[in-house]
């Protein structure tokens, strides 16, 4: 489409590619969105500028853009599910579980967020850097994060890593300003540190 998507009721997507050729974000979701067996592809926009409370997507279905493929900005808690997604960017309350975030052309952070964000199950690969958190706080629990550079960058607010598997050839988890508490899990860089700590307080238990 030439004009973005809006939606403020129940939209169900199935079966089909929508290539956005302008600079319009694709879908504009402020209620409840399922997108099955799809591919949607944003040029320098969104695929999708969330207040909405729930995205479901099944596992045949990719969001991609040069830029983030998600934007959230949902005052009340939002819910992605499922699916391949080529970068978030949250200003809202979100929970993403069971996605697949991958890199297309993004240099930054493929996961950029400065709310209140929470992370389950979620497998990060093929990315410059992994998710930096601005500000607010973050949950990132039972998720596989691996990037070329720094994976998990906590700059400020409050970070809890749960379980995870974190890999980078960089820093594998970065504070610089943040709170971050570190409870369990894998963590390895290949060139310098797993654990960079520059300023903030760490925990580990």
């Amino acid at each position: 489409p030439s004009t973005t998507i809006i939606n403020n009721g129940d939209l169900n997507i199935s079966d089909i590619s929508i290539i956005e050729t302008t600079d319009s974000d694709v879908i504009e979701n402020k209620n409840n969105l399922m997108i099955n067996s799809s591919t949607i592809t944003a040029l320098n926009s969104y695929v999708i500028k969330n207040s909405g409370s729930l995205i479901m997507l099944d596992d045949n279905t990719k969001l991609s853009s040069n830029k983030y493929a998600l934007y959230n900005n949902s005052e009340n808690t939002s819910t992605i599910r499922g699916g391949t997604v080529s970068g978030i960017y949250n200003e809202g309350n979100l929970k993403v579980e069971k996605v697949s975030i991958i890199d297309t052309n993004n240099s930054n952070y493929i996961v950029n967020s400065t709310k209140a964000i929470q992370m389950d199950s979620v497998t990060i690969s093929n990315v410059h850097y992994g998710i930096r958190i601005e500000s607010g706080t973050a949950l990132i629990q039972n998720s596989t994060i691996s990037s070329d550079e720094y994976s998990v960058t906590a700059y400020r607010g409050t970070t809890t890593l749960q379980n995870n598997t974190i890999n980078a050839n960089g820093y594998g988890v970065r504070n610089e300003y943040g709170k971050v508490n570190i409870l369990g899990g894998n963590y390895t860089s290949k060139n310098k540190s797993s654990l960079y700590i520059y300023g903030g307080s760490t925990t580990i238990n």
